[in-house]
C-alpha cells in the first residue's frame, strides 16, 4: 500500500455534521446569487470542438499533438473512490456533501459524485465518479495547466485560479456522462480530488457503500499472462447505471511483440439486451511501473449476444520496455 504523504497544502475548513447541517439548511433557505465569472478564452463550442482558427500550420500541430501524445512519468493516482450498490441505499447524502463542500450550495448537478437508481431494475443504485484513469485525457488536452496531477495524492485535479471554463476537459472525458463538472455561475470546471485524501463523501455515507482505496487495490482487475510475457490487465466499468459488469466479458486477451511495436487485441462478448458503446483505453508501462504511453480511447458498438474484436498498437522503437498493459473497459453510452 502506498504511503500517503501529508498535503502541505493550505487545508479549507473541514466540513463538521455541524456545518453539513447548517449550510444545509442556509440553501434552503436560499443562497444569495454567485456572481458571474467571466472565461477568459472561449475554447469551445456546445459541441466541445476547439474555437480556434482552423488555419492548415493549426490542423497539423494537432495532427501531430495527437499522434504523439505521451505521458512520460505521470504518476499514477494513489487509487479511486469504489461503491458498493449491494449496500447502497440511494439516499444521495453522497452528492448534497461533495456540492456543499466543494461549492458551498447543495446541488447534486454540481456534485463530483451522482447516484443512479434504475427504479426498473430492482432499485438498483450505482455511482458514477472519476476512474483517476492511468492516461488522463483531460490533463492532456488542458490548454493551461489548470488540469493537472496532484503531486501528493495523484489525483486528476482541476486548478480553479487557473481554470478559464473551456470545458475541454469535460468533453475529453470518456465515461459517459463526464466526470468533469462545470460550473455556469463560476465560469469553472472541478472534477473528484480525493478531498486532499479524506473524501468527505465517504466520511459522511451512511451505509458505508464508499472506500478510498489505494492503487495496489484500486481496480480489482483480471490480469491475464500472454505468451509475450507481458501482462495485461482487464478493468470493466458500466458508465451508465442498466449495464451491468455483468453482462460484458472480455475475451482472447494477447500482447504481440514486433518489429517496433506492441499490440494489445481481444474481443467483447455481451449479453445484455441492448448495443451499446464500449470506449477502451490502452495504457502501456515499463518494468518499474512508468507510464509510457496510452492509447487514443477505442469506440466499439457491441450487440448483445455478439462477439466483437478490437486491437490497439503501440508503435515504439523499444518494444522491450514494455512490461504490462492496462485496458480500460468503459461501457456506457447506447450505441445508435
Amino acid at each position: 500500500m502506498r504511503e500517503r504523504k501529508p498535503s502541505g497544502r493550505q487545508q479549507a475548513t473541514p466540513l463538521t455534521r455541524r456545518n453539513f447541517i447548517t449550510g444545509a439548511s442556509v440553501i434552503a433557505g436560499g443562497v444569495a446569487a454567485a456572481s458571474m465569472m467571466q472565461a477568459k478564452t472561449a475554447y469551445a463550442d456546445e459541441t466541445g470542438a476547439a474555437a480556434t482558427e482552423a488555419t492548415p500550420e493549426a490542423l497539423a500541430a494537432e495532427a501531430a499533438a495527437e499522434e504523439t501524445k505521451v505521458f512520460d512519468g505521470v504518476e499514477l493516482s494513489m487509487g479511486r473512490i469504489l461503491h458498493d450498490p449491494d449496500v447502497c441505499a440511494g439516499c444521495r447524502i453522497c452528492e448534497i456533501v461533495c456540492s456543499l463542500n466543494k461549492w458551498g450550495t447543495v446541488n447534486s448537478e454540481l456534485s463530483m459524485v451522482k447516484i443512479q437508481t434504475d427504479y426498473l431494475g430492482g432499485y438498483i443504485s450505482r455511482a458514477e465518479m472519476c476512474k483517476q484513469c492511468a492516461g488522463p485525457e483531460c490533463v492532456a488536452i488542458c490548454p493551461n495547466d489548470a488540469c493537472h496531477v496532484d503531486p501528493t495524492t495523484g489525483a486528476r485535479v482541476i486548478d480553479q485560479t487557473k481554470c478559464v471554463g473551456c470545458q475541454l476537459c469535460r468533453y475529453s472525458c470518456p465515461l459517459e456522462p463526464s466526470r468533469v463538472v462545470y460550473n455556469a455561475s463560476k465560469g469553472v470546471c472541478r472534477k473528484c480530488d480525493f478531498c486532499d485524501g479524506e473524501p468527505m463523501c465517504i466520511a459522511y455515507c451512511p451505509a458505508h457503500a464508499l472506500s478510498l482505496s489505494w492503487a495496489e487495490q484500486a481496480d480489482g482487475a483480471l490480469v491475464v499472462e500472454t505468451a509475450s510475457g507481458i501482462k495485461v490487465s482487464v478493468d470493466i466499468s458500466g458508465a451508465v447505471v442498466v449495464i451491468s459488469k455483468d453482462s460484458v466479458e472480455v475475451l482472447g486477451i494477447n500482447a504481440v511483440v514486433g518489429t517496433g511495436s506492441v499490440t494489445v487485441g481481444g474481443a467483447i462478448s455481451s449479453t445484455y439486451s441492448q448495443p451499446f458503446t464500449a470506449k477502451i483505453k490502452t495504457s502501456y508501462f515499463d518494468f518499474e511501473g512508468e507510464l509510457l504511453y496510452f492509447s487514443e480511447r477505442l469506440e466499439i458498438d457491441v450487440h448483445s449476444n455478439t462477439t466483437e474484436p478490437f486491437e490497439d498498437t503501440f508503435e515504439t522503437a523499444e518494444p522491450e520496455r514494455v512490461a504490462t498493459c492496462r485496458l480500460e473497459i468503459m461501457c456506457g453510452k447506447i450505441a445508435g
